[in-house]
């Protein structure tokens, strides 16, 4: 029997075997798996098994007992709380606690940034500390801070 290479890497959904559209809820799933997924959470429904709690559940058989569907999608990995509340809008990095605990620490950030943008005044022994440090090259190299007010400037005045 011989398979064509996109049949050999045909992902299959590990809930119930059919082939898997995309990354939902935490793992690769079909388009069903995804939707019965998100309906039992959004709808907090809850199931009962007629049989001993191990139906199995294949693309043909996964619609017959769907206690055994839930919890094998648990048992799989699927995530509780990556499934949003009804109506609520989001992509793929938006979702439930880790969305919210990002938008918290940027709202920090942010009021950190808007409380820390005060005047810096200039502490005089600073400046006279990197005067002796650095020296101004050529004339300017001798003079201290202080005694700069007594130059004459050859720049006409700003005001009349």
């Amino acid at each position: 029997m011989d398979f064509t290479a996109d049949e050999e890497l045909q992902e299959l959904c590990p809930v119930c075997g059919d082939k898997v559209s995309g990354y939902h809820y935490g793992l690769l799933t079909c388009e069903s798996c995804k939707g019965f997924f998100k309906r039992t959470v959004q709808n907090n429904k809850r199931y009962t098994c007629t049989q001993n709690q191990d139906c199995g559940i294949d693309k043909t058989q996964r619609k017959r007992c769907p206690f055994c569907r839930f919890q094998k999608c648990l048992s799989v990995g699927m995530r509780l709380e990556a499934v949003r509340a009804d109506r609520m809008r989001g992509g793929r990095n938006k979702f439930g606690p880790m969305y919210k605990r990002d938008r918290a620490l940027k709202q920090q950030k942010r009021a950190l940034i808007r409380a820390s943008s005060f005047k810096i005044e200039a502490n005089p022994s600073l400046l006279s500390s990197t005067q002796t440090e650095y020296p101004l090259p050529g004339s300017l190299s001798g003079l201290h801070p202080t005694s700069l007010s007594s130059l004459e400037y050859d720049c006409p005045p700003l005001c009349p």
